[in-house]
């Protein structure tokens, strides 16, 4: 700045300052150094896993899925990135991501479930194993990032519907196995209970949409059970 009494004399890379010559009776207050804080940069991720007791508390056994897409908006909803969960570089293991190299601010997350459902959120009472994305949304509460933070809490539980059924037919020698010739049978009531004898739902055998055959049933969207 051309002025010695306000600049900074420190060499940035070695901290001394040039030699100075002192003279008898010299009061010579222009040595000066300037300094400034680094602010490191700050991260945010964690997992993605296949809750398959659709609990939203990770348990031993379920595994991490990939290929899941997470993005990254800061307070303003603007995308600060976006990838595919993949396998973790340090164990191997399936649904990590992570984000690096942040500005101090405040975040949230968003997933694409894809073919999947989101898990509840927020149970169990350990934020580390609980799945922390609104079911409805696809997003996580904001969270504010302080410098050098590497917050790796924020997961997601997602769950696929499972589905059960198959065919009625006619058993023309009543033997039990399903021969060549022998069709099915449209219009016989079926009903599906879970395991307390709840009723689940009822149809007809009727034809099936693909093939047009006659006698196929399938009860869909079910919670695993």
């Amino acid at each position: 700045g051309g002025n010695d009494l306000i600049d900074s004399d420190a060499n940035p890379t070695t901290g001394a300052t040039a030699l100075t010559n002192l003279v008898a009776g010299e009061n010579d207050m222009s040595w000066d150094a300037g300094l400034y804080q680094t602010i490191e940069p700050a991260s945010i991720g964690d997992y993605v896993w296949l809750d398959i007791d659709q609990d939203g508390i990770q348990d031993a056994g379920e595994t991490g899925i990939n290929g899941i897409e997470v993005t990254l908006y800061n307070i303003f909803g603007v995308a600060q990135g976006n990838m595919l969960t993949a396998n973790n570089p340090i164990g191997g293991a399936a649904g990590w991501y992570e984000f690096t190299n942040l500005p101090v601010g405040v975040y949230y997350l968003s997933f694409n479930k894809g073919s999947y459902n989101f898990s509840p959120q927020d149970q169990g009472g350990n934020d580390l194993l609980d799945s922390d994305v609104n079911p409805l949304t696809g997003v996580t509460t904001p969270t504010s990032l302080v410098a050098g933070e590497n917050d790796m809490s924020w997961d997601a539980g997602l769950y696929e519907f499972a589905s059960i059924g198959d065919y009625v037919w006619l058993d023309i020698d009543q033997d039990g196995i399903q021969d060549a010739g022998e069709p099915g049978i449209n219009g016989i009531e079926v009903k599906l209970y879970n395991s307390v004898a709840v009723l689940k739902g009822s149809m007809l055998t009727t034809n099936n949409p693909v093939t047009g055959a006659a006698g196929w049933y399938s009860f869909t969207n079910l919670l695993a059970g």
